[in-house]
């Protein structure tokens, strides 16, 4: 486990805190549900029912749960409630969801700037995720540069983009 897992991370926000942790195996129910809502109520806009429904089955309690056996995964907490999540393996963002009623909130940013200084703080100089069509936009806010665009094993399209990182985090928890 590195620092950046076991230090959770508090990040004053209007009107209330974000607090970033790891993930639990008693996460996956809420984790699941926050991914099937942010696959139906956001990415069904741009994939096909086809897709969203294999991701639906990809991303239940069970695939969670699995996914962390190679994947150093989140949470973001408001109170009690798990309000996102995304997760790193090496240099590369994985699966950064947020609920849907949030979005905008800068929550998605914390999360990111999370990952960016767990990677930053294991040695990386550039930061890659995998970001689905319609979360393209909120990567080129935050400094990504798109890669090239190509099609996962499910079937949807994924922006691979890239990010070089600084030589500060942008945490100061992580300094």
């Amino acid at each position: 486990m590195e620092d950046s897992d076991r230090v959770p991370l508090v990040i004053a926000m209007q009107p209330k805190e974000i607090k970033i942790r790891r993930f639990q195996s008693t996460d996956a129910r809420s984790v699941s549900r926050l991914f099937r809502r942010c696959l139906l109520e956001v990415n069904r806009k741009e994939y096909p029912a086809s897709v969203i429904d294999q991701m639906i089955r990809a991303f239940s309690p069970m695939g969670v749960v699995q996914r962390t056996k190679w994947l150093r995964c989140f949470v973001a907490v408001r109170g009690s409630r798990i309000v996102g999540t995304g997760g790193i393996c090496i240099n590369k963002i994985y699966s950064v969801f947020v609920s849907p009623h949030l979005h905008g909130q800068g929550i998605g940013r914390v999360i990111v700037n999370f990952l960016e200084s767990a990677a930053l703080r294991s040695g990386h100089k550039k930061i890659l995720p995998g970001s689905s069509v319609n979360a393209e936009p909120f990567y080129r806010s935050l400094g990504y540069k798109r890669i090239k665009k190509y099609r996962d094993p499910l079937g949807g399209n994924v922006i691979e983009m890239v990010k070089s990182l600084g030589k500060k985090c942008s945490h100061k928890n992580f300094n």
